[in-house]
């Protein structure tokens, strides 16, 4: 591997924790990376994108006409400033009033065809996403549950056989599956 990543280990669950802080093309890292996960799979992955976790900010209205113009069905729900833990940090979002608002999360399936570079570079790579594979819930029991606490979802066996959360803002993945091969594979 000749950038630079750095792969540990969960305390907890012992889930792959991979930094790609110091990658020098993290957003090709990260597309590569998922694609390759992806087509591994024949079944639609959930995917969960926390518009409170971004690196860069699109309308709401930009991100509903992209998943239509590819024929995305979603569920989106608005969500407010929580105290969240993960990675081992305390996560707080320090909104205005005026801008919780404007925070959601959107819950939608796709295949490993409706997954591509276009759609990740142009909108998807902006922020945090969560992975879910072979769901044992549907979408909107998911959603339900995902908006009590986050933690009833992420790596939790009963609604997910696998999880990958990706945090753009701490330039980390955590994932159940073991993925190393699919490093070894991308620069």
């Amino acid at each position: 591997m000749k950038s630079k990543i750095k792969i540990t280990r969960h305390p907890e669950d012992n889930s792959m924790l991979v930094n790609y802080f110091n990658h020098k093309n993290a957003t090709n890292f990260r597309y590569s990376l998922f694609k390759e996960i992806l087509n591994e799979t024949d079944e639609k992955v959930v995917f969960i994108l926390d518009t409170n976790r971004k690196i860069k900010e699109f309308e709401i209205e930009e991100i509903e006409a992209r998943l239509r113009e590819e024929n995305i069905f979603f569920i989106k729900s608005p969500i407010k400033a929580i105290k969240r833990k993960f990675f081992g940090f305390q996560i707080f979002n320090f909104r205005k009033k005026q801008e919780e608002k404007l925070a959601y999360v959107l819950f939608f399936e796709l295949s490993k065809d409706q997954f591509n570079q276009t759609l990740f570079e142009e909108l998807l790579y902006a922020y945090d996403l969560t992975f879910g594979f072979n769901k044992k819930k549907e979408l909107t029991e998911i959603q339900s549950l995902y908006l009590i606490d986050f933690t009833q979802v992420l790596f939790n066996q009963e609604v997910f056989e696998n999880t990958i959360y990706d945090s753009i803002i701490f330039a980390q993945l955590r994932s159940s599956m073991e993925i190393s091969s699919k490093l070894d594979m991308i620069e």
